[in-house]
């Protein structure tokens, strides 16, 4: 068990911080569910042309060498940090800081650009106070190198105020039907039989909203932006398990990421707000333009993040 640092926000109130005892790697891998947020519908787009990029936000260009540099010191960060606690052989670390570090760019700039209309303030005190805890920790809490810490939590920062100012959001809901397996192999296996037999794929069903539930956990892995009827491959490593899902059905509706919120800090749920908390920069950006690299995934806008690319 390790002491980690954990970014609160009240309503109402300016974000603080607190410190809980956690698993390190059940945090670290949360800490990628955490990056899931919001239903945008800036539509799939295709990949940079520009060589040498890993993405192109409005035009700016986020450079492939910058984001696996980033990736490489997020994983060595976390390999120090969790000797105790080793990441399954099935789980592929490094592709998902890939996608990690390239989703935190991409929402970098995204605030960047929004931040004329943003309309709060944030508090540098925070920051320092923060910071006094140490960047190794929070470098994994935020899923950044320690390098970016500083600049990471001041849009932390920025996009909770955003989020008590936000009440209203467009939400996602899925139907979906699970079969779960103990390691990814099988799960690939289930999978290309499921697709070329579809009508054999039985399990459970379940809905999930990206706002009003559990959503943010699963979002990392494409859910909510594939067509109906495909079959999606999802990791829970709280569960040290895999799962097969098909997505059966979607509906957009309005969700009340306030009282959303306020529920999760109720419940405990410090993954849950940091992730729907960027919800809130939805509004802000409608129309920005944003390629990725087919090599690090695709973008994903109604959870706001990088994907696997279907059938990866």
């Amino acid at each position: 068990m390790t002491q980690r640092t954990t970014i609160v926000a009240v309503p109402g109130s300016t974000p603080t911080l607190r410190n809980d005892l956690v698993p390190t790697r059940s945090r670290r891998v949360r800490g990628v569910a955490v990056l899931a947020a919001a239903a945008l519908l800036l539509g799939l787009t295709g990949c940079s042309d520009q060589v040498g990029s890993a993405a192109s936000v409005g035009g700016v260009q986020i450079a492939e060498s910058a984001v696996l540099t980033d990736s490489t010191d997020l994983t060595a960060g976390a390999a120090a940090s969790e000797s105790s606690a080793p990441a399954s052989p099935q789980f592929d670390v490094r592709q998902l800081d890939n996608r990690q570090v390239l989703t935190y760019r991409i929402r970098h700039q995204l605030l960047q650009s929004a931040a004329g209309r943003v309309g709060v303030t944030i508090d540098e005190a925070q920051v320092t106070k923060a910071l006094a805890h140490g960047t190794e920790n929070l470098s994994q809490q935020l899923g950044v190198p320690q390098s970016l810490v500083p600049q990471a939590l001041r849009d932390t920062f920025t996009v909770l105020a955003l989020a008590q100012k936000t009440p209203t959001v467009t939400d996602v809901k899925v139907t979906i039907t699970e079969q779960r397996f103990a390691s990814r192999a099988e799960a690939v296996t289930a999978r290309a039989k499921a697709q070329a037999d579809p009508v054999s794929f039985t399990g459970e069903g379940t809905e999930i909203n990206l706002v009003s539930s559990a959503g943010h956990q699963i979002a990392p892995f494409g859910v909510f932006q594939v067509p109906d009827g495909s079959f999606v491959l999802v990791q829970q490593p709280a569960q040290d398990a895999w799962f097969v899902v098909r997505v059966d059905g979607r509906t957009e509706s309005k969700g009340e990421l306030a009282k959303t919120l306020t529920t999760m800090l109720q419940s405990q749920d410090q993954a849950g707000v940091l992730g729907l908390s960027w919800v809130a920069l939805a509004p802000l950006i409608s129309g920005v333009q944003i390629e990725v690299n087919p090599r690090f995934g695709v973008w994903d806008p109604l959870s706001l993040q990088v994907v696997p690319a279907p059938g990866s």
